[in-house]
């Protein structure tokens, strides 16, 4: 890390990784490294996937670029990451388009098992939270999973009118999902306690 003049620091792996990443792909050489990128710790995954989307234009060729390299990846190694920061530029961009990939990977026997992660590495709102409704209705999410969204931020972007309803819808289809309910909301009050009256 270099602090910068303002006293703010710089990454300087993530810096590299995008100047790396860059370069890349104006060279037409990152086809060839698609599959790394796509496994293990991936510590700037989405932020690589965010600038992907910056810099391809076709992003649906891209996605799907990512979904046939991710198959071919032992489930056990395989990250979702980039492709979810992908997704976080294309939801930026195109709303539109962003519903049908979710909807696609939704339909997708094997991408669907990865669709949880890949959700809620997005900045949620009211439409991802009814996608996880119905991964966890179709059991591909279980308990010990959905509790991931107390951590952090992650439902910050989130009104309470929503989180009521994703967290009633849950446990009435599992009384399984009570206790990760109660974490979640004890999390959500605990960092949004200036909108909650």
């Amino acid at each position: 890390n270099e602090k910068e003049e303002n006293g703010r620091y710089i990454d300087l792996s993530e810096q590299k990784a995008v100047e790396l990443l860059t370069e890349l792909i104006q060279n037409k050489q990152i086809n060839e490294h698609l599959a790394l990128l796509l496994k293990g710790e991936q510590r700037y995954g989405t932020k690589v996937g965010f600038h992907f989307g910056k810099l391809i234009e076709d992003k649906l060729a891209l996605f799907n670029d990512f979904v046939k390299e991710f198959k071919k990846i032992d489930p056990k190694e395989s990250n979702p990451s980039v492709i979810a920061g992908l997704l976080q530029y294309i939801k930026q961009m195109d709303t539109i388009l962003y519903h049908q990939i979710i909807q696609s990977l939704l339909r997708d026997d094997f991408m669907n098992l990865f669709l949880f992660d890949i959700i809620r590495m997005q900045d949620l709102d009211a439409y991802d939270l009814s996608v996880i409704e119905q991964l966890v209705e179709t059991k591909l999410v279980n308990p010990n999973q959905f509790r991931a969204l107390s951590y952090g931020s992650v439902l910050d972007s989130c009104s309470p009118e929503h989180i009521h309803r994703l967290i009633c819808s849950v446990v009435e289809i599992s009384a399984d999902f009570v206790h990760p309910s109660i974490d979640i909301l004890a999390m959500y009050l605990m960092f949004d306690e200036g909108s909650i009256k």
